[in-house]
């Protein structure tokens, strides 16, 4: 998947709609359409992928799915590295040099996984 796909499958994860956000959230949306029906010109402007105030919020989302049974490391420190661990479930860790590009694929990859075992 590119860079848009999986801006909207988190979006889709996300369940935003279309509308017109706070800064927070970015513009050009429009309120009370699935994300599915975003074109892909608009889908370029899901900003997941390039910032941290979109991105958190899915880290956030994930942590309490399950009444928080997933646990979520980040570590910026010596190496940079993203896992996602459920006890007994699959661990997925990203590791590279930019946080918020591991942040971001370990997200994707836990969304891609978890959509298929929910």
């Amino acid at each position: 998947m590119n860079t848009t796909e999986n801006n909207k499958l988190i979006a889709s994860f996300m369940e935003l709609k279309r509308g017109i956000y706070p800064s927070r959230l970015g513009k050009g949306y429009y309120e009370n359409t699935p994300i599915g029906d975003v074109e892909v010109a608009e889908a370029n402007l899901l900003p997941y992928h390039t910032s941290w105030d979109w991105l958190m919020p899915v880290v956030e989302k994930i942590g309490k799915i399950d009444n928080k049974k997933f646990s979520i490391e980040i570590d910026f420190n010596v190496f940079v590295w993203c896992q996602i661990t459920r006890p007994n479930l699959r661990t997925i860790t990203m590791k590279g040099s930019d946080p918020k590009e591991v942040t971001y694929k370990a997200v994707v990859e836990f969304i891609k996984w978890y959509n298929e075992n929910k």
